[in-house]
């Protein structure tokens, strides 16, 4: 259902949670794991806080015909949500 994807509820914040099916097919650990990224889901539309790294790397190596330029870059991004949800 569409309130799966988009939940929406006037006046109040709210979030769904999903799990997908496991091998051993229990069905009360997938619950857990989806009320869990539910709860998740809500903490983040609460606050987050948002940390990036950039990194850059050039080098050269060797010289005259023989050099070589090598270069690379890396971006790492991490979000983290800490919040007491009560009744949720």
């Amino acid at each position: 259902p569409e309130w799966v994807l988009m939940p929406d509820m006037e006046g109040a914040m709210c979030a769904t949670g999903s799990a997908q099916k496991n091998a051993g097919n229990d069905i009360s650990f997938q619950r857990t794991e989806a009320i869990a990224d539910g709860k998740d889901a809500l903490a983040m539309q609460i606050s987050t806080k948002v940390s990036t790294l950039f990194k850059s790397f050039k080098a050269a190596t060797g010289s005259g015909a023989d050099a070589t330029f090598d270069k690379a870059s890396s971006k790492v991004s991490k979000q983290l949500a800490s919040q007491t949800l009560q009744g949720a």
